[in-house]
């Protein structure tokens, strides 16, 4: 932008420059007409002038021609940044579950700021899931709208399924989505294709981390668990008071 700046600058100068050699000129052929110069002087400086003035209305439409081409270029750089901007992303990736060590989960998310409609994800080759596939029982085979920053999250895989035969060691992700709602204005959808790795989740160790909800509960379960037995201790006292 500085570049551009000081180029805008240096042509303003040199316009100015031209123009004020073209008003001289024609300042210079009335004052030779008015002191009576003779006439091939004044046909040469008038000349002159002329060709200058036509010299500088093209330079400065040439000019003008090249900062309105470079307007339109802004404009047009500005449009696709904020169409990058505002684009959805949508990314499908395995994930284990933070809060069940064990558990496989499968993520579909949208990491870009605009929302993804009518989001498809089909699998090559097929995955299990319960007692059908993903592909079959349609469970992403249909998002209707995906904000950004939002994902959907389902269990894929428990324990040692993924050594079972009908899990694939990867899979490719086909994800096919809109960036408008195609009701409103029909439009190419927008592709991607992801590596889904399930082998790489083979004999995956995990540390479970407790949040601070599961603390405070914890801390509540030591505290019931403290009163009933603090309330027991009291009653098998009194109870043997009275029995002595």
């Amino acid at each position: 932008m500085k570049r551009r700046t000081e180029g805008s600058s240096e042509t303003q100068v040199l316009c100015l420059a031209m123009a004020i050699l073209a008003i001289i000129l024609s300042a210079a052929s009335i004052t030779l007409h008015v002191v009576g110069a003779g006439i091939s002087v004044m046909i040469a400086v008038s000349s002159f002038s002329t060709a200058a003035a036509a010299l500088v209305s093209l330079f400065v439409l040439l000019v003008a021609w090249a900062n309105l081409r470079t307007s339109q270029g802004m404009l047009e750089e500005m449009r696709k940044q904020r169409e990058a901007a505002e684009r959805p992303n949508i990314s499908v990736v395995t994930t284990p579950e933070p809060r069940r060590p064990g558990v496989l989960n499968l993520r579909v998310a949208n990491t870009g700021r605009g929302p993804a409609y009518n989001v498809k994800v089909r699998f090559d080759p097929d995955i299990p899931w319960g007692e059908s596939t993903l592909n079959t029982a349609g469970i992403l085979s249909s998002i209707p709208v995906l904000g950004g920053g939002e994902k959907v999250e389902i269990f894929l895989a428990a324990g040692g399924q993924l050594r079972a035969e009908g899990y694939p060691t990867e899979s490719i992700a086909h994800v096919t989505y809109f960036q408008v709602n195609v009701e409103v204005k029909p439009r190419e959808p927008l592709t991607a294709s992801f590596h889904v790795l399930l082998s790489a989740w083979l004999g995956h160790m995990q540390i479970r981390l407790k949040d601070m909800h599961e603390l405070v509960e914890e801390v509540e379960d030591l505290k019931h668990a403290l009163l009933i037995a603090l309330e027991e201790s009291q009653r098998n006292t009194q109870h043997e008071s009275e029995s002595n």
